[in-house]
């Protein structure tokens, strides 16, 4: 909201037509009408950001690993921006590459884990934590939009969805 210009919002704020809100009886209708227009404004003026939330990295990731991945994908960008052949074979084999040494070390991982099992109440301990039961995610969608307008409740997202 660096660029937000508050002396321009409420120019833009004071050009609605507020006689749609006022003329309606019900207070619900009212303040329905009067969101819609207000967060039609903020949009248009602070869109909204959208962002990718990463979860945490697995145990068996390594940083060498991580890097190979990095060029992997820096690769799959070039041949992406400029296709060649020898684009191609080098991507190719950086991908076979990270495939080969992701395999091996989430095998070496898994292996080095269930080494140190002792009963069958650690086997199966082990086996929901490297399978990621225990991990909770949150299936809650805070907020749906539908046609410029956002939906908090739960009945009118699913309705939404229908």
């Amino acid at each position: 909201m660096k660029d937000f210009d508050v002396n321009k919002f409420r120019l833009d704020l004071d050009k609605f037509e507020w006689d749609e809100v006022f003329n309606s009886n019900d207070v619900n209708d009212q303040l329905a009408l009067l969101e819609k227009k207000v967060v039609s404004l903020l949009d248009s003026y602070c869109p909204t950001k959208r962002k990718m939330i990463k979860g945490n990295s697995t145990e068996w990731m390594t940083p060498e690993l991580l890097e190979n991945i990095r060029s992997r994908n820096f690769l799959k960008n070039k041949l992406d921006d400029n296709p060649t052949v020898e684009s191609k074979k080098e991507y190719n084999r950086m991908r076979n590459f990270v495939k080969l040494k992701v395999s091996r070390t989430k095998r070496n991982y898994f292996l080095s884990n269930f080494e140190k099992i002792h009963d069958s109440g650690h086997i199966w301990k082990t086996y929901f934590k490297l399978t990621g039961r225990y991990i909770k995610q949150s299936l809650d969608i805070p907020f749906l939009k539908v046609d410029d307008n956002l939906k908090p409740d739960d009945e009118e997202k699913s309705l939404a969805l229908y």
